[in-house]
């Protein structure tokens, strides 16, 4: 479980790029609460751009509070993913930390509820959930975490829109085409099935088969169509090529 107590998800204040040097910075400094001339130095980075960044994390329940800070068990296993360039790993902590973080509930809930935002609504929606003003600050702070939650794989982008992605032992969005029933229940092909295997006469491709048992897969590839036209003719060819 995420340890911040922050109700409010604070917005970063820099790009992703960044954001990771910091974590990484933290993980160098050990468990020791670190200042910010120290995680600045580890960092190769202005003191002011890890404070400008630190708000944004203790939101999450990475980073302690306090004037010196150190990473939560939250926090030490994101940044020892991306430490090692494990992009899947820490995608999967990200996802991990944005779903269970109460802070980004609000944002979480909103993308649920919309389902599909155009990308260039996105940006309002997410300052106006967090109660952020319309400022410049704003803007990197949204964009920078638009690029975090897709690197986490907790929103995708398609078609000028952005989805939330399906979580963890959700079935994937359905594309809105019936399910087709399985080809092997259809009771034609059935019927051919079982005479197959009950090793009586039956013919396929031009050769006709005596009653020596044997086994024969047939795998048949279906035309997608509504009209059922197109079944009935396709099944009255295989009764009169395979059963006769």
């Amino acid at each position: 479980m995420n340890n911040g107590t922050e109700k409010t998800l604070a917005l970063p204040g820099s790009s992703y790029e960044v954001i990771a040097k910091i974590l990484h910075a933290y993980a160098l400094c050990g468990d020791t609460a670190a200042n910010l001339d120290t995680v600045a130095a580890k960092a190769a980075m202005g003191k002011t751009l890890v404070s400008r960044n630190n708000g944004f994390l203790v939101s999450l329940g990475l980073l302690t509070e306090g004037k010196a800070k150190s990473l939560t068990a939250d926090g030490k296993k994101l940044a020892v993913a991306i430490g090692h360039n494990l992009e899947e790993d820490a995608a999967l902590e990200w996802r991990r930390i944005f779903l269970s973080a109460p802070a980004a509930k609000g944002l979480v809930d909103m993308l649920k509820v919309q389902k599909e935002i155009p990308e260039a609504a996105l940006p309002g929606k997410i300052a106006s959930t967090l109660r952020q003003p319309n400022s410049s600050a704003t803007t990197t702070g949204v964009n920078s975490l638009i690029e975090i939650l897709t690197k986490a794989g907790l929103i995708r982008g398609q078609d000028g829109k952005y989805r939330l992605a399906a979580e963890p032992g959700e079935p994937k969005p359905s594309s809105g085409a019936p399910a087709e029933p399985p080809i092997a229940n259809h009771p034609n092909l059935t019927e051919v099935k079982g005479a197959v295997e009950a090793g009586q006469a039956a013919t396929t491709s031009g050769v006709k088969f005596g009653t020596i048992p044997f086994h024969v897969n047939i795998e048949l590839h279906l035309p997608v169509s509504s009209e059922q036209a197109v079944y009935d003719a396709l099944f009255k060819s295989i009764r009169e090529n395979l059963l006769s």
